[in-house]
């Protein structure tokens, strides 16, 4: 009787634990249920929304260095006349040094120009995007197959900007 008592108990005291256990497996089975519909919801919406795409090089060739190229060719200009006034008196390594300084100078301010520029270009993206209802836009490399090339509405879009 001893051993059927303890046999009883162990019995008992593991079935409570079997009960957590299931109790915990069916918990978790619902949470991932619930997760996985969630999820699925989620990326069926995403495999719904419209890809676009947008080519960089060609917004840099066709509305970048358009826009820039007076203004930069000035500033180079007006570099090269510095530099050139500055290297009259200088060995040559001085004025290795000094053409170093001043291609970095050129740079950095071809940059700032481009930088001035970008917030039209993503808003030109945002827009023509919007209005073509496409839900996400990529750079044309990024695609390999489908979607909606957005290029010549987004240089269009610039191009009225301008004027």
């Amino acid at each position: 009787a001893a051993v059927s008592n303890t046999t009883v108990a162990v019995y008992r005291a593991s079935g409570r634990g079997r009960w957590k256990a299931i109790g915990l497996i069916v918990a978790v089975a619902m949470v991932l249920a619930a997760s996985a519909l969630f999820v699925n919801g989620r990326l069926s919406a995403a495999a719904d929304a419209v890809i676009g795409y947008v080519d960089v090089t060609r917004i840099i060739e066709g509305y970048l260095v358009p826009v820039l190229d007076e203004p930069l060719a000035q500033e180079t200009s007006r570099l090269q006349a510095e530099f050139d006034q500055l290297a009259l008196n200088l060995s040559e390594l001085e004025r290795q040094e000094l053409f170093v300084q001043y291609q970095a100078l050129l740079n950095l301010i071809k940059q700032e120009m481009i930088d001035q520029h970008l917030p039209n270009i993503d808003r030109a993206v945002a827009e023509v995007a919007a209005r073509e209802q496409i839900g996400v836009v990529l750079e044309k490399q990024a695609v390999l197959y489908g979607g909606v090339d957005l290029t010549g509405f987004v240089l269009a879009f610039l191009a009225d900007e301008e004027r």
